[in-house]
């Protein structure tokens, strides 16, 4: 059982995820064969991933507050669910949701997403309509852990 602490080594994951993955192909190819299979088991105290496998990532949007935002928001909405939709039929959007205020209009969104590293989730995002078109204004990208029983059917 290989342990690894990668609180602080988060921008660098991908580096992190090769070193333990040439580690891992090096014990199984060193160590001694008797017939009986090999498991390598990596347990990580921080982000949580899983070799060759995609993070999780949540985004809180919050929307300008301006007399002008919602206006904004709905016209570019159509670009912005197609978009949704393209994500969700690659697997990359697990679900999304619109922030309701107090009048019950949409002010904010939230997204869930499956990739690889934050840089792609930088890279979808300097695509959005929302943000080309001055809807979302203030945006908090966190990796999360979704655990296994929200993938249960």
């Amino acid at each position: 059982v290989l342990f690894y602490n990668t609180c602080s080594l988060y921008p660098i994951m991908a580096k992190v995820k090769r070193i333990i993955l040439i580690f891992s192909m090096y014990l199984i190819k060193t160590l001694p064969r008797s017939g009986q299979q090999i498991m390598v088991c990596v347990i990580i105290n921080g982000p949580i991933f899983m070799i060759g496998g995609n993070m999780y990532f949540i985004i809180h949007a919050k929307d300008y507050k301006d007399d002008q935002a919602l206006e904004r928001r709905m016209a570019v909405r159509e670009a912005h669910m197609m978009g949704m939709t393209k994500l969700k039929k690659l697997g990359i959007l697990h679900m999304a949701c619109a922030h309701l205020n107090e009048k019950g209009d949409m002010c904010g969104s939230s997204l869930i997403l499956e990739l690889d590293h934050i840089s792609e989730v930088h890279a979808l995002l300097e695509e959005e309509p929302y943000i080309k078109n001055e809807v979302w204004e203030k945006i908090e990208i966190s990796p999360c852990l979704i655990p296994p029983m929200f993938f249960e059917k």
